[in-house]
């Protein structure tokens, strides 16, 4: 007969237990992290969207600050063009 006592069933459930603890654990923290995961990229999302709509925002001012220009332009041409020659 050996020396080494085997585990009593007690030990045994308590070492399962023990386990299945770490792997709870183990299991909450890699959840945690995969929402904060979600978390950053949803900020990153709405981040580069609000980015692109300020963009475009501004894309949208210049086209009608040169559509202004540009007709300002016309009408300055128009002016001249019925100005009687000397």
């Amino acid at each position: 007969m050996s020396d080494q006592q085997e585990p009593t069933q007690q030990e045994k459930l308590e070492r399962q237990q023990g386990q299945k603890q770490r792997q709870q654990q183990h299991l909450e923290q890699q959840q945690k992290e995969q929402q904060q995961l979600e978390q950053q990229q949803e900020q990153k999302w709405k981040q580069q969207q609000s980015e692109r709509q300020q963009l475009e925002r501004e894309q949208e001012e210049k086209r009608k600050q040169r559509q202004a220009e540009q007709q300002q332009l016309e009408r300055e041409q128009e002016e001249k063009r019925k100005q009687p020659k000397p």
